[in-house]
Parts: structure tokens; C-alpha cells; sequence
């Protein structure tokens, strides 16, 4: 898959970190990755990577800019950065345009990995439109926040829209807790 889509069920359960951190993770492997924040409404990766809020996603799907002009850089390289833009009216129903589909199709040429980091599921219905028009989605779900029932719920709404589930991140473990510790083996040495 090189079109992913990172979502979570509700707000706070560290989407969007994790978004930047993998995008990170796979420049520094040598890949040209383009983390896209599609959270229109409430994105806030231009902060959290000390870029512009726009031009962004936004203006490139109302074709008011050229797609060159919305892609940010920073020192790491191989990454690539899209702001949301500016907020207003009914953004969400830019998912719907054929614009989006060009969109995609020229970033899966021009880039190893694109990484879209949306809203959640129960923010808005924008996830699930992009969930189905990404090779795959994450899932983010945080310890101590995420609730059984609100992860039920948003994985049924993405099986309905076909999105292909890759799989859950935990995110939040308490790495301190029995169940995390690793012991010694004799077969592995001392850790």
C-alpha cells in the first residue's frame, strides 16, 4: 500500500503524532513520503512540524493554487508536508470531487508513501470517504481513552465504506506494566 490513511474514533488518541512520526521514520528510511493533514476542520500537524497552515489541501483541491505550491519541506529529506489550508464553508465535500482522484493519482507517482492524517470517524464523515480511496488504513487507538464500544462502532463505519483495514496502533501502553517487562532468556542473552 502506498496510500495510507491514519484515523482514529474520536479526538485525542494521538492520530496525527502518529502520523508525523511514521512519515518521519520512512524519510529517514530512504523513502520520499508525503504526510498530507486532511483534518480540515481542526488539523494542526503545520504546528506540530513548525510549517505554514497554508496554502494547503484545501486550496489544491479547489484549484485555487498549483499542486507544487502547497508542498512544504523542512531539513529531513525525502519528507514532504501538506498543510489543511484555510478553513471555511463545508470542506468535507472536497472528498467527494474528482479533484481528489487526480490528487491521488499524481501522488502515487511522485511518491513512495503518502500518509493522509484525517479527522476521526465520529468528527465528521471525511475519514470514511478518504478510507475508501486509500490502499489502507491505521487505526489509532489510545489506552485509557478509546472506548470498546466507540472502536466497534467506527471500524463497522469503515468496513461499510470497503476501507481496508491494516491494522491498530495502541498507542498511550504503559511500557512499566507486568505485562510489557521483558526477562532474560537463555536463549537471548541478557537484554
Amino acid at each position: 500500500p502506498k496510500i495510507l490513511l491514519v484515523t482514529s474514533a474520536t479526538p485525542n488518541e494521538g492520530k496525527s503524532t502518529i502520523a508525523a512520526n511514521l512519515a518521519r521514520m520512512l524519510a529517514l528510511g530512504g523513502s520520499r513520503v508525503l504526510l498530507v493533514d486532511a483534518d480540515l476542520r481542526k488539523g494542526h500537524l503545520h504546528s506540530l512540524l513548525e510549517l505554514e497552515s497554508e496554502p494547503g489541501l484545501i486550496e489544491l483541491l479547489r484549484k485555487q493554487c498549483e499542486p507544487q505550491a502547497v508542498i512544504q519541506t523542512n531539513a529531513l529529506p525525502n519528507f514532504y508536508f501538506i498543510a489543511r489550508g484555510k478553513f471555511s464553508g463545508n470542506p468535507g465535500d472536497l472528498f467527494l470531487d474528482s479533484a481528489l482522484d487526480q490528487v491521488l493519482a499524481r501522488w502515487r507517482q511522485e511518491f513512495d508513501f503518502v500518509l493522509i492524517d484525517s479527522s476521526p470517524l465520529f468528527a465528521a464523515d471525511d475519514a470514511s470517504c478518504l478510507a475508501a480511496k486509500a490502499d489502507g488504513t491505521l487505526f489509532v487507538v489510545r489506552d485509557h481513552h478509546s472506548s470498546a464500544r466507540a472502536v466497534r462502532e467506527a471500524l463497522g463505519m469503515l468496513a461499510q465504506r470497503q476501507a481496508r483495514v491494516l491494522g491498530l496502533v495502541y498507542n498511550g501502553a504503559d511500557a512499566t506494566a507486568r505485562s510489557y517487562c521483558f526477562t532474560a532468556s537463555p536463549l537471548l542473552g541478557n537484554p
